[in-house]
């Protein structure tokens, strides 16, 4: 292998032994050795997101997407942003994911998530509704399941209601044992 890639290789023995540290250096190593390769940036970010370093994997994911213009490099990048608040950036990205693939249903979705978190943080009843019209969309396109993730109890029974059967839809967040038994009444999937 060549040297970036026995850098890479590394990283990932240097992850999987939960060292954390180590595995970052490699990975860093091995994309200054070779910037173009995807592999090493997509495990960078990873790491970078288990030690909790936003920032980091932000700039990572951030440099991703140019080194890989894909529509889900874009709607990784967006997933990130939205994590820290930053909601015009995590658009933006998506905006860009539009461009590199209009018939990606998780831009749909992700912005749908975008609209729901920014509904939820001001008390806006219209981002929500802009939320419900991204899964409409989503339903639109020719997935078979949607990943409803930390929508509130309310907000799965109106996506239930919406579907209607038409693609499974699977929670995920804001479940647990107290919640369980109550998301699975609204007739979510998963």
């Amino acid at each position: 292998p060549s040297m970036a890639e026995a850098h890479y290789l590394l990283g990932l023995v240097a992850r999987d032994a939960g060292d954390a540290e180590d595995a970052v250096a490699a990975f860093e190593q091995a994309i200054r050795l070779s910037p173009t390769m995807v592999a090493a940036r997509v495990e960078l970010a990873e790491v970078h997101r288990s030690l909790g370093r936003k920032t980091d994997e932000s700039a990572v994911r951030r440099a991703l997407a140019v080194v890989e213009p894909t529509a889900d490099r874009f709607v990784d990048l967006a997933l990130t942003s939205l994590e820290t608040d930053h909601y015009a950036d995590a658009l933006a990205a998506l905006a860009q994911a539009d461009v590199a693939d209009r018939s990606n249903p998780r831009v749909a979705l992700v912005r749908g998530r975008v609209f729901l978190r920014e509904a939820e943080r001001i008390g806006d009843p219209a981002a929500a509704r802009r939320a419900l019209t991204e899964l409409e969309q989503a339903l639109a396109t020719d997935c078979d399941r949607v990943m409803l993730d930390n929508f509130s109890l309310e907000q799965v029974a109106a996506a239930v209601k919406l579907a209607h059967g038409r693609v499974e839809l699977e929670v995920s967040g804001n479940v647990n044992e107290g919640t369980l038994l109550a998301f699975a009444q609204t007739g979510v999937d998963f």
